[in-house]
């Protein structure tokens, strides 16, 4: 959890450091990223380091919940929470003055854990807790609108897909991305 802290307490302060330097964007997109049958929320704050290249960190929540029953009078829940956060420099490239396609390449780091919940005697049991690291890349399209909408602040939306491989080598990449739909402000 110091880990989560520390990054996410970086990213903010280097959020507020862009932000006092004039003429770059600052923006936080908030979505959904789908990868199999999970859904899960994303979070993304970033900030323009110069004209094309910017420097994001994507966070992933997940619980998902499986709901079992074993006879008529025990009903056990199985969850699996997970968290994962990447820290990814990001190039952008403008199509026209609306759209922008983008390619990015980072390290992500992720903790999971799994119990269940057997609801008829009220006891939980942990059956595993993990963490992993490794790489993360993605592309994507994002669209901006060319006129600040309120005040100051652009919105924006964004359609990509993420792929992650545990550890550094490309034999664990997870073929099936995570694609996912955010929408933003862009200050």
């Amino acid at each position: 959890m110091k880990k989560h802290t520390l990054l996410v307490g970086l990213l903010f302060c280097t959020n507020a450091t862009a932000s006092l330097i004039q003429g770059h964007e600052i923006y936080t997109m908030f979505g959904a990223g789908f990868n199999n049958d999970n859904t899960q929320f994303q979070f993304t704050p970033g900030f323009q380091i110069s004209n094309r290249w910017h420097l994001e960190s994507t966070m992933l929540f997940d619980y998902d919940i499986d709901m079992y029953s074993y006879s008529s009078n025990s009903k056990i829940n199985q969850s699996m929470d997970s968290f994962s956060v990447a820290l990814t420099p990001l190039y952008m490239y403008p199509v026209n003055e609306y759209f922008s396609s983008y390619a990015k390449l980072g390290g992500y780091f992720a903790k999971y854990k799994s119990t269940r919940n057997d609801v008829s005697n009220n006891s939980v049991q942990l059956l595993e807790k993990y963490s992993e690291d490794g790489i993360t890349f993605g592309v994507g399209l994002q669209y901006t609108t060319t006129e600040p909408t309120m005040g100051e602040t652009m919105l924006s939306a964004r359609l990509g897909a993420d792929w992650y491989n545990k550890g550094y080598t490309p034999k664990h990449l997870d073929k099936r991305p995570v694609i996912g739909i955010q929408m933003g402000l862009v200050f």
